[in-house]
């Protein structure tokens, strides 16, 4: 459904915020493994970036401005206004799950230019969790589906497995039988003569084969 799928839930946020903030722009980037992804584009950013790290490390939203104008930020201004630059944005939105960071909201200035009201930085937060959520629950079913695939997959291959057990086991006995067979033709037959030649190329096919069945069991 809709309501899994990382494209519909970045563009369903996007759209948000441009019909009802107004803003220019905005985009969602989440953490894969040590990397951060712009989900519905095209972007990578390392998780070590030390921009990206200081951001996540206030917990908070930070805009473009602050930076610009805190003094406690000022060791950090050059990482972070790089950040804002990768990230292409004005205000930047932590995206958490259960007490960890999960990504980041890059939002752009408004249309009609001007600040974010307080009411809009609470609809921000609102939908920074609500995309959160959102983006682990398909995270969760993503997994899931390749964890069936892969337990398909695997009963798939068990399957072929018995299969083949089987056929070794059914070809193992009418070998056995041929074996025997040759090898008692071989006590009569004569020392230097064509019948004890074809039946010594029996039993090297023999041989042959029962070391090719070993192999599939």
């Amino acid at each position: 459904t809709t309501l899994l799928d990382r494209a519909a839930i970045v563009e369903h946020l996007t759209s948000t915020l441009r019909d009802v903030l107004f803003v220019e722009g905005a985009t969602v980037w989440e953490r894969e493994g040590d990397l951060l992804v712009r989900r519905g584009g095209v972007g990578r950013l390392s998780t070590s970036d030390p921009g990206l790290v200081t951001f996540e490390a206030q917990r908070r939203m930070l805009s473009r401005d602050e930076v610009d104008e805190s003094l406690r930020l000022r060791a950090a201004r050059p990482a972070l206004r790089a950040l804002f630059v990768a990230l292409d944005a004005t205000l930047l939105v932590p995206l958490s799950h259960q007490g960890r960071g999960a990504g980041v909201l890059a939002v752009g200035r408004k249309t009609a230019g001007g600040d974010l009201s307080a009411d809009d930085v609470d609809v921000l937060a609102t939908l920074a969790n609500e995309t959160a959520v959102a983006l682990a629950n398909a995270s969760a079913v993503e997994q899931l589906d390749a964890a069936r695939e892969g337990l398909r997959r695997a009963e798939h291959l068990a399957a072929i497995g018995e299969l083949s057990a089987a056929v070794a086991h059914g070809i193992r006995n009418p070998l056995a039988g041929i074996r025997l067979a040759a090898q008692l033709g071989l006590e009569h037959a004569l020392d230097d003569g064509p019948v004890r030649e074809s039946l010594e190329d029996v039993l090297l096919e023999v041989d042959k084969l029962e070391s090719q069945v070993r192999g599939i069991l």
